[in-house]
């Protein structure tokens, strides 16, 4: 039987490949895990396999999490060559950060993961920017990008959401929360505000 080649390996196929090569990916902390395949990306001679996994029981408190695995081709078929299967957490006994994927940051894909997090009637929402380096993943920056406090201080409480603008290729990016624009620049692989800015805080 032919072996199934990165070209024409799929999300479904892309999981059971890697929770085969590694069962013990399927529980956290002691308790099992569900996973849910979704998307894979094509990265130099690789694939970059994106799943989501929360805890099966509904009163858990293991975080839910994306999962980033690395596959390359081998004679014998595609092989995982790399996994990181919380490369982002969310909230405690909640689902996988939402995301999307973009090439606009530089020479990599960046996926850009976001979560959130209630607590005593405050929402914080935290995104992380993990670059798909050909080595693994790095996440480059971790900020906060929402806030939400309107339940606990009424409707005029204080509400603002992150908005991801000016980009620019390999240079940085702006934070716009509607009251601040706060700009991240490169330094070092990484992106950090400017000496002397503080980035908002939950």
């Amino acid at each position: 039987m032919a072996k199934p080649s990165l070209a024409r390996l799929d999300p479904h196929a892309a999981l059971a490949l890697v929770l085969r090569a590694d069962p013990k990916l399927a529980t956290e902390a002691g308790e099992a895990l569900a996973f849910e395949a979704k998307t894979v990306l094509r990265l130099e001679s690789d694939a970059v396999l994106i799943a989501a996994s929360k805890a099966r029981a509904p009163a858990s408190t293991v975080p839910g999490a994306l999962g980033i695995f690395y596959l390359r081709a081998t004679a014998a078929g595609p092989e995982v060559a790399g996994a990181w299967p919380r490369a982002a957490i969310g909230a405690p006994n909640a689902a996988a950060p939402g995301f999307g994927v973009t090439n606009a940051f530089g020479q990599w894909p960046v996926v850009v993961a976001r979560s959130q997090e209630a607590r005593s009637g405050v929402v914080c929402e935290r995104t992380q920017l993990i670059e798909l380096r050909p080595t693994g993943p790095v996440v480059s920056a971790p900020f906060v990008s929402g806030f939400d406090a309107r339940e606990a201080e009424g409707a005029a409480g204080r509400f603002w959401v992150g908005r991801l603008r000016d980009v620019g290729f390999g240079s940085g990016f702006t934070l716009d929360t509607g009251q601040a624009k706060i700009r991240f620049h490169r330094v070092q692989g990484r992106y950090a505000p400017a000496k002397g800015v503080k980035p908002p805080h939950c």
